[in-house]
């Protein structure tokens, strides 16, 4: 119920842009720290429920899955599970703060 919660409160204002994405941005760390800090637009998933959590947001296992974390660890766990599933584009993007000098630089 709480990822459900979690889901509802994140996507409020950005489902309709979600269902449509072709790529999508993964926060795999826990919702507090999602609640502390976090990038706009992005979607907030704890690594320990992305295998149930994914189903909410798309069914395409070929829409790009960014996922990150704190510093990386987290998110390679949960590429790896999406991976197992039959995710066919995920991409480990490491920590937070990789990800806005990415986006920073785009």
């Amino acid at each position: 119920m709480n990822l459900l919660r979690n889901l509802l409160a994140t996507l409020t204002l950005t489902l309709v842009g979600v269902a449509q994405a072709s790529e999508l941005w993964i926060d795999v760390r826990r919702p507090e720290e999602f609640r502390a800090e976090s990038i706009p637009g992005h979607i907030n998933i704890p690594h320990t429920e992305i295998h149930t959590g994914i189903w909410q947001i798309i069914e395409n296992k070929d829409t790009v899955i960014n996922v990150y974390c704190q510093r990386g660890v987290r998110s390679e766990m949960a590429k790896k599970r999406l991976e197992q599933m039959g995710f066919t584009h995920v991409i480990n993007r490491g920590g937070i703060e990789d990800v806005k000098i990415l986006q920073d630089s785009n």
